[in-house]
């Protein structure tokens, strides 16, 4: 499973406000839109920040009990 604390630049225990702006910082250079030549890579990042937004979702990632299912 991809690290999603890596692959938004942020440390495990980053605030919310940070998770927030790290995820709109990747998505902004990594839009299909804006020149972002990988979606796989955008879409990965979209998926990272909705579990790290997601208070429940992130406590069962840190926790190791995160699935893909649970998304």
């Amino acid at each position: 499973m991809d690290d999603f604390y890596a692959r938004l630049k942020v440390r495990k225990d980053a605030t919310m406000d940070q998770v927030k702006k790290a995820y709109r910082k990747a998505v902004k250079a990594l839009h299909p839109d804006k020149g972002g030549k990988d979606e796989e890579e955008f879409a990965l990042t979209v998926s990272a920040y909705r579990v790290l937004a997601d208070p429940a979702l992130r406590e069962k990632y840190d926790a190791g009990e995160f699935t893909e299912d649970d998304q």
